[in-house]
Formats: structure tokens, C-alpha cells, sequence
């Protein structure tokens, strides 16, 4: 990873020259990363002969007592986080939104894989209604499977835990045993989502041009952004046809689904007020630039 967040900068640097600093600088996590690296491969076999044909999705709740849950899409071949985003908890409508931006922006996988929780409905069921416009026609639209049966997408998290969510959740935890922050009153909730939403956009942020440059398993022809490029088979859908947000909830509830649109973690103050919530998110947006552009739906 550090080698990709190197090379993410501009740099070029051997994975043996970045070992022997890693090593230099703190000998005692060095080997333990080592170890840790091998432990964590996966002696199932696993084959995706393409990018595009397999998009495995899995979420992360370590944080989401304070308000904040991660969810992953990434590619099965080339290993590359398509996306990696955070809400203030499980919703299938921001989980589509997000969905809806790959759609348009790079085109349609031809399996979808996640676990059998109900966050991704609306994902599933576009997915499934799209099912004519994939380059392989030959597989189902999407599968679900047990978590530990979708590792492409598992194998990400110990990465985002070990950057971003264990240096965040142990400030948050030293606040709340000191009494700084009351998680009992529900504004606090929000202000301490909104906060933790925005510090852990930064370190997404890096962890995806890191991880999407870095080589796997040292071998320089498997950076996840080249094999991306070089095996690329992701189908282009015609932006018509596929569902605003709204369109989308009414097939679904048409079809008989429900749908929970709250995604609000506590009541956030300002919730009424357009103005002060519009004034909000630019004052805190031009004093933070690297944090989440985030509104509260």
C-alpha cells in the first residue's frame, strides 16, 4: 500500500526500496504486516477473467455507532475500489445513488456480488432490470452469497480498519469514556456523524489512489488501475435508461418492495432551515477541502 500511495503522488519506488525504509523506520509493525499479509490470503480459488465481469460490494459497521458506515465496490479481476463512500448508516437509496454514478460514469458489470443483507435492494433489482444492456449475457445479473464467500470485496477492509477507522474510533471512544460527547442526545449524534464522516473522507480518499496503485503481490503487471485498463470489459449503458433515485424507489415499491429513505443517524438542527444547512456545508466545505461534500438526506 505504501508503495501505491507513493506512486499515487507521482513517485516511483521499488517495493524492495519502500520495504527497507518500512523496516528502518519501525521494524516491529514492519514484521507484523508481513505476517499479517500472509495469514490473509485466500487459498480458495477465485477467477474473473475480465474487469467488468464481476462487482463485489460489502460493507464495514465498525464505526457505525458513531454514525458512520463504509461501503466497498470493487472489481473481481483487477482487484480496483470502484467505490468506497461512507453514510451515516445501511440505506439502499444512497447505496444506489452511488451505484447509479458507476452506471453512468463507467458502465454496467455483468454480476453483481453481495451478501444477503437488504442495504442493496435497489442496487439489485436496477441491476437485474439492466440485465439485457451487460456484455455477458451468459451469467445472472447478480448473486448473493455469505460475507465470508465474497473476499475480493473483504479483503479491502483490514486496509480502510488499520488507516482510518481504528486511529478515528479510538479518539471517539477516549471522548465518549471522557464524557466529552453525550451519544444519549440525538443532535450530538448527528454533529458527531457529520464530523466522523468528513475526517474519514480524507483517509478514503488516499486509501483508494493508494490501494488502486499499489502493486499486488509485488508483481509490477498486477497494479489494479493497469490490469483495469489493459482488461477492461465494462458495457456502456445509455444514460436513458437508466432510473433517477425517485424513478427508481417508485418500480420498486410498484413492484412491491419497500423502501426506508431516513438515512439520519440523530436529528440534525438545521434540518429545516435550507438556508442555514446550504451556509453550513459551504463554510465547512471552504475551511475543509479535502472532506466529504456531504448533505444530510
Amino acid at each position: 500500500m505504501m508503495t501505491g500511495y507513493v506512486r499515487s503522488k507521482g513517485l516511483t519506488l521499488s517495493g524492495r526500496q519502500v520495504s527497507k525504509s518500512l523496516q528502518r523506520v519501525n521494524p516491529v509493525n514492519h514484521a507484523r504486516r508481513r505476517e499479517d499479509t500472509v495469514r490473509r490470503r485466500n487459498p480458495v480459488p477465485y477467477y474473473a477473467s475480465y474487469h467488468g465481469n464481476k462487482l463485489h460490494c460489502d460493507q464495514n459497521e465498525k464505526l457505525g455507532m458513531y454514525g458512520c458506515t463504509f461501503y466497498a465496490l470493487s472489481d473481481g479481476c483487477s482487484s480496483r475500489i470502484v467505490k468506497l463512500f461512507s453514510m451515516p448508516k445501511k440505506n439502499a437509496v444512497i447505496i444506489y445513488a452511488h451505484f447509479r454514478e458507476i452506471l453512468l460514469h463507467e458502465g454496467i458489470w455483468d454480476m453483481v456480488r453481495v451478501d444477503h443483507g437488504t442495504e442493496a435492494c435497489l442496487m439489485l433489482f436496477v441491476q437485474n432490470l439492466l440485465r439485457n444492456e451487460r456484455g455477458n449475457l451468459g451469467c445472472e445479473p447478480y448473486v448473493q452469497t455469505q460475507s465470508r464467500q465474497n473476499l475480493p470485496a473483504e479483503r479491502k477492509w483490514p486496509e480502510v480498519n488499520q488507516r482510518i477507522i481504528y486511529p478515528i474510533k479510538d479518539v471517539l471512544v477516549r471522548m465518549e469514556n471522557g464524557l466529552l460527547i453525550n451519544l444519549y442526545d440525538p443532535v450530538v449524534q448527528f454533529c458527531v456523524s457529520f464530523i466522523t464522516m468528513n475526517v474519514a473522507e480524507v483517509g478514503l480518499q488516499r486509501v483508494v489512489a493508494s490501494w488502486n496503485s499499489h502493486s499486488i503481490e509485488g508483481k509490477s503487471d498486477r497494479i489494479p488501475d493497469v490490469v483495469a485498463q489493459r482488461t477492461s470489459r465494462v458495457h456502456p449503458v445509455n444514460s436513458a435508461m437508466v432510473p433517477s433515485v425517485e424513478d427508481a424507489i417508485q418500480m420498486y415499491t410498484d413492484a412491491g418492495g419497500t423502501i426506508t429513505r431516513d438515512s439520519s443517524f440523530g436529528d440534525d438542527p438545521l434540518a429545516n432551515s435550507g438556508v442555514l444547512n446550504n451556509q453550513r456545508e459551504t463554510e465547512f466545505i471552504r475551511d475543509n477541502p479535502l472532506s466529504k461534500k456531504f448533505t444530510a438526506m
